[in-house]
């Protein structure tokens, strides 16, 4: 009897401890998936776009346009020098040669067509797809521990392996596998036009600017300018659109979103004072230092320091002309006449004004230079020589 009770008794108090568990396994659920809504949506969107054709054979629409764009050409380039243009602008009759050329050029623009489209298309979905991850690392989807989406990618071994949105969006793989996978198909470069560029600091998240409005061929001379500025420390070029984007929008070169790196804003709380960054010196500095009683001009660039080079002063002494001094001749007062007056309208004769003549002029001597003396006479004035 004791051993039926014991038995049951067990069996009771586990039954209770499993329903308990139980309760609070679905509490935890249901409060995961309260959380993680978004990314359930997200991961649905990003599941649906995985699945599509047009994203998937997206590289391989791109390498058959590039293929029958070619053949497209060279098919017209052969009816013009065959004479087929000049026959069909006549309204001759084509030859079998000038129809099978014009049958190929018929269908391979159709066929470029198809190709356009359909590469339009995917390259729209990657667009799509790139955004949707930026969005994943912006809801912070990664808290739960895991996304729960899963892509499957072909190695190099030939083998399919499969790996969950976290491993997407930083392009790494398990640790298991050893083998580094990154996103064939979108390419993040492709279909911007003019870019803002920032140097971002890895200590602290700090960044400033590069460039305002750039292009993808001046790409990596932003980025070796911005570890230029920086020859001590850890930086990283990010860009962004411009216009379109904001700087929380930014990625890396390798396509890495600045909001999913571990230095995110971090100087926004806690701003890395020590870190500085100068940029180096692209001219020198001229000074003049005092050598043997002698200035000399020193030309300084970075840690180099040299002296310019010294005329020889009997080149200077021989290439300067000798300019001969002559005594400086006093001016004469010149008399200039004044214009003729218009006359009246009464026929009257104008009146003249009196004007001095040089005999009248009053110059006087001051220390051994001639001073003309112009104004009223006042008896202060000095008296010309020869006047009472």
């Amino acid at each position: 009897m004791s051993l039926y009770r014991r038995l049951f008794g067990s069996m009771g108090r586990l039954a209770v401890l499993s329903v308990v568990g139980s309760g609070l396994v679905l509490g935890n659920v249901g409060m995961v998936l309260a959380q993680n809504q978004s990314c359930t949506q997200i991961a649905n969107m990003l599941r649906s776009i995985d699945n599509n054709r047009s994203y998937a054979n997206y590289e391989a629409a791109v390498s058959n346009l590039r293929l029958i764009g070619g053949q497209v050409q060279q098919a017209e380039s052969q009816f013009v020098r065959f004479g087929c243009q000049v026959m069909l602008n006549s309204g001759q009759q084509l030859s079998r040669e000038c129809m099978a050329v014009a049958q190929t050029i018929t269908s391979g623009r159709t066929e470029v067509q198809r190709l356009t489209a359909m590469a339009r298309e995917g390259q729209s979905l990657a667009q799509n797809r790139q955004a949707l991850l930026q969005d994943y690392a912006r809801f912070n989807c990664r808290a739960g521990g895991g996304s729960g989406v899963t892509i499957t990618r072909q190695t190099n071994d030939g083998l399919t392996r499969r790996g969950n949105l976290l491993q997407e969006i930083f392009g790494v793989a398990p640790e298991a596998d050893g083998i580094d996978f990154y996103d064939d198909f979108v390419d993040p470069w492709t279909s911007m036009q003019t870019r803002r560029t920032v140097c971002v600091r890895t200590t602290d998240g700090y960044f400033w600017p590069i460039s305002f409005a750039t292009s993808d061929d001046y790409i990596a001379q932003d980025a070796i300018k911005c570890h230029e500025m920086c020859p001590g420390s850890e930086v990283i070029l990010f860009s962004y659109r411009n216009p379109g984007e904001e700087p929380e929008d930014m990625i890396s070169l390798s396509g890495v979103p600045y909001r999913s790196t571990p230095y995110a804003f971090a100087y926004r709380e806690n701003f890395d004072s020590e870190s500085s960054c100068q940029p180096r010196p692209t001219t020198g500095i001229v000074t003049l230092a005092d050598r043997g009683g002698q200035n000399r001009s020193i030309i300084s660039l970075e840690d180099l320091a040299f002296p310019l080079p010294q005329r020889d002063p009997r080149i200077r002494a021989a290439a300067t002309p000798t300019v001969a001094t002559a005594p400086a001749a006093l001016a004469e007062a010149a008399y200039v006449p004044l214009p003729r007056p218009r006359p009246r309208e009464d026929g009257s004769a104008p009146v003249t004004p009196t004007t001095s003549t040089p005999n009248s002029l009053r110059i006087i001597e001051m220390n051994n230079r001639p001073v003309r003396i112009v104004g009223p006479q006042t008896p202060f004035a000095p008296e010309p020589a020869g006047e009472t």
